[in-house]
């Protein structure tokens, strides 16, 4: 297995594009490339369980804000709600969120999408059906 994510060179190497691939970058150290790579091993039939949700994990991971705290943890856990679900129930497996967001006023855009295309799966590539207003846990007027 050829896995190339960035190459340099300082002559042509006759690898497709005739000339060196020299890339000085701001410092003139030459470009960085860093990242994570996952290989994920299976059959065709299984592969889309594990990389649809593991993609999913990767790329929309939670965002970690902190702030100083001004008063003892206990005070604070009484004092405010720290754990909240706007879901009443989990979403089907086959199903995210794509979009949640203030829309006008007190009015949302919700979109949801089924991950899994046809045949891809023979349980998570069926049509799914929900309930969009028993599944929030605040009474929702729906507009379509």
């Amino acid at each position: 297995m050829k896995f190339q994510l960035h190459r340099r060179t300082f002559y042509d190497d006759h690898c497709g594009v005739d000339e060196a691939l020299d890339e000085p970058g701001v410092t003139g150290d030459g470009l960085v490339v860093r990242g994570r790579h996952w290989i994920l091993l299976d059959t065709p039939d299984h592969s889309s369980k594990m990389h649809r949700p593991l993609a999913f994990e990767l790329y929309h991971s939670p965002v970690l804000s902190f702030a100083p705290l001004n008063m003892p943890i206990e005070q604070y856990r009484a004092s405010y709600n720290t754990l909240y679900s706007g879901l009443t129930r989990s979403l089907p497996d086959h199903l995210n969120i794509a979009t949640l967001e203030q829309w006008t006023g007190k009015s949302l855009l919700l979109r949801l999408e089924h991950i899994y295309q046809n045949n891809e799966d023979t349980t998570l590539s069926q049509p799914v059906t929900v309930d969009v207003e028993v599944l929030f846990s605040h009474s929702l007027r729906l507009y379509s």
